[in-house]
């Protein structure tokens, strides 16, 4: 039962707790900096740990800024060649279709009614398979958006966390020892 137990809780409270896990990874990943701040450049912990969580920030946010310009540039391009696209691809559908065509009449007519009605089946199947795509890329576009909220207040609690697992790690670290056991 305990195993089962570990096992089906433990997911679940990872990820209740993983704003403060991730704001204990950044706190590990800073606190060298926040240490050669300290000692070298006599800034107070709480200081030196605020402006390293601003920097970083601020990094990914200018990060994230030139990621999504750059994207939604490639989107816009993309937007500009599709109609050029549409129309090759529009011209080399006939030109396959006109190339099917002169081929097949050389077959009997039940073989040629056999092959229409396999098109009109293809296509049929085409449509509903594509419908079908777009009815759980819209649902997935409204999970998304509606996990939003979600994700900033766990942003939030990352980076509120990494600054206290900063600023206070003498603290905690000294709570510690004094309430865990040495083996």
């Amino acid at each position: 039962a305990g195993v089962v137990l570990v096992f089906v809780l433990t997911p679940k409270l990872l990820v209740f707790f993983m704003p403060f896990v991730v704001g204990w990874l950044i706190a590990l990943l800073a606190n060298p900096l926040v240490r050669f701040m300290e000692r070298r450049l006599k800034m107070v912990r709480k200081h030196s740990s605020m402006l390293i969580i601003i920097t970083a920030i601020a990094l990914v946010v200018i990060g994230g800024y030139f990621a999504i310009t750059a994207i939604v540039r490639e989107l816009y391009g993309f937007w500009a060649i599709l109609p050029t696209i549409y129309g090759s691809f529009l011209q080399d559908l006939e030109e396959i279709r006109e190339n099917l065509q002169g081929f097949s009449m050389r077959f009997p007519p039940q073989v040629r009614e056999g092959a229409a009605s396999l098109t009109n089946s293809l296509t049929e199947s085409l449509g509903d398979l594509i419908g079908a795509i777009g009815k759980p890329t819209v649902e997935a576009a409204g999970t998304v958006a509606k996990n939003i909220p979600n994700a900033l207040i766990h942003i939030i609690f990352a980076i509120l966390s990494a600054y206290f697992f900063i600023a206070e790690r003498d603290r905690i670290v000294q709570t510690l020892q004094e309430k865990i056991p040495v083996w």
